[in-house]
């Protein structure tokens, strides 16, 4: 019996974490562990893939992670602050409070993204108060305190700090202190009396100029007017109904401007009006907007780039710009993209089999790679930033196979599987390198059936990296131009960008293709 159970403990601890982990609760428990190394190696984007699978299952704790990871740029996420706030948003529709002060923070301190806007910043702590959370008090004392979007009112500040201090925070007690005020201990009302609580409904972004308000209002006393305004103009006809959990749900269909607008929702009670106000997108690229639905396939891309290596002789400028600006072109022609910067060789492995999950019955899966690469034994290899290549047979260990993309794009099944290799930017081991060590560059590689492959450059030679002053590579740069060229054929378009890449270069790189798709693809369609 002991050894029956030893054999299936044993089998259990086999088991990756993920195939165990079903709720969203435990998903998110999951990558909290990942995250801060508590109990596995310290891995920002296994935390972030955990996140995700947690925020899926609509865990609002989940979606505030992934609010976290955009908001520092952690794991898959790059720093996005419109990204965050848009999780942020989510975690509180699923009641997950403390989200507020996340969310407020990213517009106290502007930039990746959105706008300053200490007004909504304040609102938004506002609302983490009127949740009892403590940083929420925090913040209102230190905003009171040095007049920061606000008048400068210390009365105004203590009176928050001294409603965090009794609720036990720290911080409070101890600016409390500082300004001379002994903490009172006692427990009270976390709220301000009279307080109504607004409760935004919506999403912060629409596809059509009609887009519906809804937020959900609870007050301690009678509300005797609503009002909705669209950029400082009041929209007629609000309608409110019950709704279980508010005292009314403000529900109203309103016109957008194109690119941003500000709505505010104002409730007036017996004691004050109270608002709540919101930055809402109304797509400004129409052809954007276009090109995506002229083509119903479902494409799904994995963008790499990897320049800030540690060995600071391996450093590349470019790579991180260009896996950038091809995501955000990508994402225009349709493409669901999963973005992976400055990886670690398990990094970017886990960052394949998630592209491989989301590749599954899709019509088009792309995988991009702008960074270090080299030839081993005949096959082509990807650095990572943490790669130690004191010889060349280190390269299969510490290296990720380009063969392990294609194999993962073979088993998902998708119609058209596009590998591009903006690599072999050099070979940084070469010098310390025996001289049987395996040539320069990248060596041919066979497409499986329904594959097309492009080299920034010919096999074996090495591509450049970009000049002073240069944003992007040669080849990337080539390749962001000819996206917005409509009704290239997929033969034509890499046609297009060999003809750039010689010409801007004096023909000193010149790119290459390997083909075995049969069929029409066209990346920007008329």
């Amino acid at each position: 019996m002991k050894k029956t159970l030893f054999f299936i403990s044993f089998i259990l601890l086999l088991i990756p974490a993920e195939t165990i982990a079903q709720t969203g609760e435990q998903w998110y428990e999951e990558g909290v562990k990942f995250l801060q190394g508590d109990g596995y190696n310290q891995d920002d984007v296994r935390a972030y893939i955990c996140f995700e699978k947690s925020a899926a299952k609509n865990c609002g704790k989940g979606m505030m992670a992934m609010g976290y990871m955009y908001t520092f740029g952690k794991g898959l996420a790059d720093k996005d602050y419109v990204q965050a706030a848009q999780w942020y948003d989510k975690a509180i529709r699923q009641k997950e409070y403390n989200a507020y002060v996340n969310y407020a923070y990213l517009y106290y301190t502007g930039g990746n993204g959105l706008k300053k806007d200490l007004n909504t910043a304040i609102e938004l702590f506002r609302q983490g108060a009127y949740y009892k959370q403590s940083k929420a008090y925090q913040w209102l004392g230190f905003l009171y305190q040095n007049g920061y979007g606000v008048r400068q009112d210390l009365a105004e500040a203590k009176e928050w700090y001294q409603k965090g201090a009794a609720a036990g925070d720290e911080v409070c007690k101890q600016r409390l202190k500082e300004l001379g005020v002994v903490p009172n201990n006692k427990t009270t009302e976390n709220t301000k009396e009279g307080w109504a609580d607004i409760r935004w409904m919506s999403e912060l972004t629409s596809k059509q100029s009609r887009f519906r308000v809804k937020a959900g209002v609870t007050s301690p006393t009678q509300i005797t007017n609503v009002r909705v305004l669209v950029n400082g103009q009041e929209s007629r006809g609000i309608k409110t109904v019950a709704d279980d959990g508010n005292d009314l749900m403000v529900d109203r269909e309103v016109t957008l401007a194109r690119g941003v607008n500000t709505i505010r929702v104002e409730v007036t009670n017996a004691k004050s009006t109270f608002y709540i106000e919101r930055k809402v997108t109304y797509d400004t690229n129409p052809s954007s907007t276009a090109s995506t639905a002229k083509t119903k396939e479902r494409r799904v891309a994995l963008v790499v780039g990897n320049g800030n290596y540690e060995d600071s002789n391996m450093k590349l400028k470019n790579p991180v710009n260009d896996a950038a600006d091809v995501t955000a072109k990508l994402v225009k022609l349709g493409f669901v993209v999963v973005r992976s910067l400055n990886q670690t060789k398990k990094g970017m492995e886990d960052a394949i089999r998630l592209f491989s999950q989301k590749a599954k019955g899709s019509d088009v899966a792309l995988f991009y790679y702008a960074g270090h690469g080299l030839q081993c034994q005949g096959s082509n290899y990807m650095v990572p930033v943490d790669a130690k290549l004191p010889s060349e047979e280190y390269v299969p260990y510490n290296c990720t196979n380009a063969d392990l993309v294609l194999d993962v794009m073979e088993k998902s099944g998708c119609k058209m599987k596009i590998v591009i290799l903006d690599a072999c930017r050099n070979n940084p081991f070469s010098r310390s390198w025996h001289r049987g060590a395996s040539g320069g560059g990248l060596a041919v590689m066979n497409a499986p059936k329904g594959t097309f492959i492009a080299y920034s450059t010919a096999p074996g030679d090495v591509a450049m990296d970009g000049g002073t002053g240069q944003r992007n590579s040669p080849y990337t740069s080539a390749l962001l131009q000819t996206f917005d060229k409509k009704g290239l054929s997929i033969t034509d378009f890499f046609q297009e960008v060999l003809e750039r890449v010689a010409t801007t270069t004096n023909e000193k790189q010149n790119p290459w293709t390997s083909n075995s798709f049969r069929g029409k693809f066209v990346f920007n369609p008329e």
